[in-house]
């Protein structure tokens, strides 16, 4: 007799019948008579061909500043208190507006808008007389340090600007007034508080955005930072900035604003990083008094064969300071053989060219003593 049409389907070992468990009337559940459908499977994307460099057109760097800020990128300029580093920017800030060259240029640049988000300096006592002491045209520089919004109850209300939160905001502000450079005085107090500077992702999470506001708007972003308590200690003046090493690397430019090792009243600025073209010379500047607007302003001053990491570490550590110490010993007792001063140089592994540095930057005086093949050169300090 076949009974497979009519006994049950049998149940797995151990498994109950589904009415077994539930008797009629009582399933919570009562089975489905129409299961929905099950959803297609999504196909796949189709595969595009990357495009090869061919393809792409090429262009050219656009440059606020050449070597130094470029349009459409994000830079950095990093230095201790009291070197000047906002009225840096506010001379370059001062310079675009009024379409004068930069320091050490001769062409120049197209008038343009800035806007600077400062929430440590007064626009009325601070940033309006050292844009005037700088010669600004102060009709388009504006300051920003607020974010206006609409509170949950329908009120207009204002916000303290954050990055990358508010970065639609400066968009809008950018492109309302043609904006082509944008200063952040300084980078920290402008990340929100769910960043840690000194976290990694967390930079690159809050700056990436900040980074294709700038390519996407051509705007040139110079960030301000402080310099971190032990730069002193880092022999690479790239990463003595405040903050985690990848706001350096996600940075196009670097500065850095430092004393003059030699000239107490003198400051340089230095690059400490160019990924867009050669490294620029280091240039000398001073900060001098603005009388009629009671503020100081930058005189520009001469280039000068310093690195960045030479202004920031130690005279003594730099082979620079080395050079100037070792004239200083043996040159204290008057003149002696500039053939003997070079050797000696050599032994501490000076090169010529930082020992004819450090010579200048000492004021020493070569003279020659003697006549014919048995004539020598000698050097001796200023005062002897």
């Amino acid at each position: 007799m076949n009974t497979a049409a009519t006994d049950p389907k049998p149940q797995p070992r151990g498994v109950a019948p589904y009415d077994a468990i539930y008797p009629d009337g009582q399933q919570p559940h009562p089975r489905p008579s129409n299961p929905p459908p099950v959803p297609p499977r999504p196909r796949p994307a189709p595969i595009t061909p990357i495009p090869s460099l061919a393809e792409v057109e090429p262009e050219e760097v656009e440059w606020l500043w050449p070597g130094r800020i470029p349009y459409g990128k994000f830079a950095v300029l990093d230095g201790n208190p009291n070197v000047g580093k906002s009225t840096l920017s506010i001379d370059i800030a001062a310079r675009l507006t009024t379409g004068r060259p930069m320091p050490d240029q001769t062409d120049p640049t197209e008038p343009a808008d800035v806007l600077i988000l400062n929430v440590e300096d007064g626009q009325a006592d601070t940033i309006r007389p050292r844009a005037e002491a700088a010669g600004a045209n102060l009709n388009r520089i504006r300051v920003l340090h607020t974010c206006p919004y609409t509170s949950e109850d329908g009120i207009p209300r204002t916000r303290p600007f954050q990055i990358p939160r508010d970065l639609g905001h400066l968009r809008n502000q950018i492109g309302l007034h043609g904006a082509r450079l944008v200063v952040i005085d300084v980078l920290n107090q402008f990340i929100g508080r769910a960043s840690d500077t000194y976290k990694d992702q967390d930079m690159r999470n809050a700056l990436g955005p900040l980074v294709d506001l700038a390519a996407t708007t051509g705007v040139a972003v110079l960030a301000l930072r402080h310099l971190t308590k032990g730069h002193r200690d880092n022999a690479n003046a790239m990463f003595s900035g405040s903050g985690t090493v990848g706001i350096i690397g996600i940075a196009r430019s670097g500065l850095v604003a430092a004393p003059h090792p030699t000239d107490p009243d003198a400051y340089a600025l230095a690059s400490t990083k160019n990924n867009l073209s050669r490294r620029p010379d280091t240039l000398q500047y001073r900060l001098v008094d603005a009388p009629d607007h009671k503020c100081a302003r930058i005189q520009w001053g001469d280039t000068l064969e310093l690195t960045a990491d030479e202004l920031l570490i130690p005279a003594g550590q730099t082979k620079g300071g080395q050079a100037r110490d070792l004239i200083r010993e043996r040159l204290a007792n008057g003149p002696i053989p500039s053939t003997e001063l070079r050797q000696a140089a050599h032994d501490r592994e000076i090169s010529d060219r930082t020992l004819k540095r450090a010579k200048q930057d000492l004021g020493t005086k070569s003279t020659r003593q003697g006549y014919g093949p048995d004539g020598q050169w000698h050097t001796q300090l200023p005062d002897t």
